[in-house]
């Protein structure tokens, strides 16, 4: 404390009076200590005596006092030499011990065995031997103990492997003590930083993602946010994202830093409607230790209505017979197939153009085109083409459309029919030769084939005259006419056609007869005999003859035949016109009893008839 009493110093001088009176004084100056200048006695300054202090001019002064002593004569006389005061400093327990390397972090690798050393902490006690023993200890005050400190020494070693990932901090309260009467204590804070090892895998949460998303999504749509922790820490829980499996298409990416999945291309789920992309996490931990996560993002490629029906055919054809009945199946199935799901790759169907006269109908929801209800006809139009359409809804935009083409085939429903109903041949001359060609009858049949075939036959009126070609219709005399007989034919034909059920049509062919002069002249009488008085008067009529022509065309003219007895035509005349024969000259039976006379009788045709006229004189008197 201040001015305890150290010791006193004592100088003689034998003179007497001032000169004998001696004065101290510390020289050099000694902050500690003080002196009185008149009893040599030395006391504490007040200054805090540390025999620790470590300023070695302090330890010094400390210890060492110089004291010099002069007289108060005049001249003063300085003693010859000065003291020295020796101070043995006893220890007192005045100091904490100090922690040398405390506080301080210290890093420790992450999986250090059980039992290795972690750090030596350093601590000095500048008291003097029990004072200055310092003994080390750890405050309990973390949640678990993984250290153990040897109190003598200061090591620390650790009682466990240490695991970042668990506890990566560690605040040590590290307390000193000495062993002083008074012990005096010092805490200080060791903290351990657990360094990371790359011993954690990158997690996923979720490990697997399930995402739908539209086909119609734009490139660069997110399709899934990843999120993967690592627990270790720096590069080693520094994540690079990466694809690897399920993108052979590369139609999706995953940010490198960020793991955000997105498309890079437009999807089409009718080309593939589900993935299963497998995302690998790498932490950037030191090559060789890398360590790597995956997850599994399955994607569901959701349906828009982007595909047009197709149809399995660029186009469909089909032959029907024309007499098909109402509903009947004309083309068993026009097919398209929608890529699209549910609705949107429903299709429906309909007759587009055609079809004006609704001769067809179509299922709407199977395709199949059947008669409608208005009979087909081949003979008025023998195909049809319809265009059919594939859609989804009225009011979809997908549709497509395909050409149908349906082929009617005949059915022999038509009767064949004669150009005219009556063909008239007016004037055929009686004296045609058989197979003298009369007329030509055409009948026409708009079936096809057999059913469109005609055969012509001659059914009545003909009087087994007239045949006619089965093929032709060409109608020939197969007999000699004879206007005589019969003047006139009326004959019905008949064409038929050559498949069942055999329709025929029907006509009537009017022929008339010429009449010609074929016939020959014929008298009422082979012969006339008449007998006449002689010397009959001139002028007399004496016969008539009387023929007839069964021609009946031209007027019968007479004459004699030029070889009739010059005799004979000296005496009589025939009226050419009425056949009368008269007297022209005088009888003399004497001069001729019997006379012949020859007339033909002329129609003008080739055949001529003649008679022969014989008169006898009738010898009498006259009275």
């Amino acid at each position: 404390p201040i001015s305890t009493d150290v010791i006193s110093v004592l100088a003689i001088d034998p003179d007497v009076g001032d000169n004998g009176t001696v004065v101290y004084s510390i020289s050099p100056e000694n902050p500690f200590y003080t002196i009185n200048s008149s009893t040599g006695k030395i006391r504490t300054s007040g200054a805090v005596l540390d025999r620790e202090r470590s300023n070695p001019k302090d330890i010094l002064l400390m210890r060492t006092i110089i004291v010099s002593a002069v007289d108060l004569g005049r001249p003063p006389l300085r003693s010859s030499v000065s003291t020295t005061v020796y101070i043995n400093l006893l220890d007192l327990n005045d100091n904490d011990p100090t922690f040398l390397n405390l506080p301080f972090v210290a890093e420790v690798p992450e999986g250090l065995p059980s039992g290795s050393s972690v750090f030596k902490i350093q601590v000095e006690d500048p008291d003097e031997q029990e004072n200055g023993r310092v003994t080390m200890g750890l405050l309990v005050g973390m949640p678990r103990l993984d250290f153990y400190l040897n109190t003598t020494t200061g090591v620390l070693y650790s009682t466990a492997t240490l695991d970042r990932e668990q506890i990566s901090l560690y605040h040590l309260r590290i307390v000193a003590y000495d062993q002083g009467q008074n012990p005096r204590t010092s805490t200080s804070t060791l903290t351990i930083t657990v360094l990371d090892a790359n011993d954690e895998t990158p997690t996923f949460f979720p490990k697997i993602y399930n995402v739908s998303l539209q086909e119609s999504v734009p490139r660069d749509h997110v399709v899934a946010r990843l999120n993967c922790s690592d627990n270790d820490a720096g590069l080693n829980a520094e994540l690079s994202y990466f694809i690897t499996g399920g993108n052979q298409d590369g139609k999706f990416s995953v940010g490198f830093r960020d793991g955000v999945v997105r498309t890079v291309v437009g999807l089409d789920r009718e080309t593939q409607a589900t993935y299963s992309l497998v995302i690998e996490a790498i932490d950037n931990g030191p090559a060789g230790s890398r360590r790597t996560g995956t997850a599994t993002v399955f994607v569901e490629v959701l349906d828009v209505n982007d595909n047009r029906p197709i149809f399995l055919q660029n186009s469909y054809e089909t032959s029907i017979l024309e007499n098909v009945p109402i509903g009947y199946s004309i083309l068993q199935q026009v097919q398209a197939t929608d890529s699209d799901q549910g609705e949107n790759g429903r299709v429906l169907y309909r007759i587009l153009s055609g079809n004006s006269k609704g001769l067809f109908r179509i299922n709407e929801l199977s395709g199949l085109v059947m008669r409608g209800q208005r009979a087909l006809d081949r003979e008025s139009s023998s195909s049809h083409v319809l265009e059919v359409e594939a859609y989804n809804s009225d009011q979809g935009r997908m549709r497509s459309s395909v050409r149908v083409i349906v082929y009617v085939e005949d059915a022999n429903d038509e009767a064949p029919v004669f150009t005219q109903q009556q063909y008239n041949r007016l004037g055929l001359r009686e004296t045609a030769g058989i197979g003298t060609s009369v007329i030509v009858v055409r009948a026409t049949d708009p079936d096809t084939g057999d059913g469109g075939a005609v055969a012509y036959a001659l059914d009545s009126g003909s009087d087994r005259k007239f045949d006619v070609d089965v093929s032709t219709g060409l109608v020939t005399t197969v007999d000699y006419l004879d206007y005589e007989t019969k003047t006139s034919y009326l004959m019905n034909v008949s064409a038929t056609d050559q498949a069942p059920p055999f329709h025929r049509g029907f006509c009537t062919v009017y022929v008339t007869l010429l009449n010609e002069l074929d016939e020959a002249v014929a008298f009422f009488s082979a012969g006339y005999e008449v007998s006449l008085l002689e010397n009959i008067a001139t002028g007399t009529e004496v016969v008539q003859v009387q023929a007839r022509s069964a021609d009946n065309l031209n007027q019968l003219s007479y004459r004699f035949d030029p070889d009739t007895s010059p005799a004979a035509l000296a005496l009589f005349k025939i009226d050419s016109i009425t056949g009368r024969i008269t007297v022209t000259g005088l009888l003399d039976r004497e001069k001729g009893d019997l006379y012949t006379l020859t007339v033909v009788a002329d129609d003008g045709g080739p055949k001529k008839d003649s008679t022969v006229v014989r008169q006898s004189l009738l010898s009498f008197f006259l009275s």
